[in-house]
């Protein structure tokens, strides 16, 4: 047998060996990547929340006369539900502005900051837990 025949077929189980190495230490590479980010993204969400003091500020730049009213309300799992409420009456119908994932109730500064929509309706925005 010639050598060059024998010298390419020890060389092919090599490459191809080296190349499953190398494809799945991209595999791993990339999946710890992934979970890292979804890791990071999911933790940012938590903190993506405007302060209560910086809400009033917000909505009064917009022109908001009505002052925010806050509740904290603990869930079942002993975590805090935080919501912003615009109300001018307690006897208005309630609209519920419930934001996606990732996000926060920030979303929802225009419609808080509405004067018209305010006049004619309870206006509650949650941060999901």
């Amino acid at each position: 047998m010639p050598y060059f025949y024998q010298a390419k077929s020890t060389l092919m189980p090599n490459l191809r060996s080296f190349l499953q190495k190398v494809l799945l230490r991209m595999f791993y590479f990339l999946l710890a990547f992934l979970v890292g980010w979804f890791i990071a993204v999911q933790a940012g969400c938590f903190a993506m929340r405007t302060s209560d003091k910086d809400w009033a500020k917000n909505l009064r730049k917009k022109g908001q006369l009505l002052a925010p009213q806050w509740i904290h309300a603990p869930d079942a799992d002993g975590r805090h539900i935080h919501a912003v409420e615009i109300s001018a009456v307690d006897s208005l119908p309630l609209v519920m502005l419930v934001h996606g994932s990732p996000g926060s109730s920030d979303a929802f500064t225009d419609y808080l900051a509405d004067t018209e929509l305010s006049k004619q309706a309870r206006l509650v925005a949650i941060d999901r837990p």
